[in-house]
């Protein structure tokens, strides 16, 4: 979450967090997560109008080509991410994988994390928190 904080700070858009982007040094003593391939990152705070990044982890706005706030959609790949961590699977899937992101609640077990994970994937961009709210939340 700091690494996408310093970059929210910044108004730098990743526009394609997933797992393939989010790797792990291999120092033993101290690991650190690694944020990686800024191909499609932009520099900005307006809206975006362009609809990038990978198929799993596109949030509706971005399904739907509406114009979209990057930073918003950043956390929904972020929570998109951390359901694929921690339960195995993408929340959503083929086939009709976009008509299920912009209609469909992913499924959750009951567990303590499945409310985090569901604050972050809310279909709706006002209504889901920032990077600042994830990170209080996790001190």
């Amino acid at each position: 979450a700091n690494g996408i904080q310093y970059l929210h700070e910044r108004n730098i858009i990743h526009r394609d967090i997933k797992a393939d982007n989010i790797l792990l040094s291999d120092n033993s003593d101290y690991p650190q997560i690694v944020i990686s391939d800024f191909g499609y990152s932009t520099i900005t705070s307006d809206e975006l109008n362009d609809f990038l990044g990978t198929p799993l982890y596109k949030s509706p706005q971005i399904i739907m080509m509406e114009p979209y706030d990057g930073k918003a959609a950043d956390i929904w790949a972020m929570g998109i991410t951390l359901y694929l961590m921690v339960y195995g699977n993408y929340p959503f899937n083929n086939p009709d994988l976009e008509y299920k992101i912009i209609n469909n609640q992913p499924i959750y077990p009951d567990d303590d994390i499945s409310k985090f994970i569901d604050w972050i994937l809310n279909k709706y961009p006002s209504l889901r928190p920032s990077i600042d709210d994830i990170v209080i939340s996790l001190t």
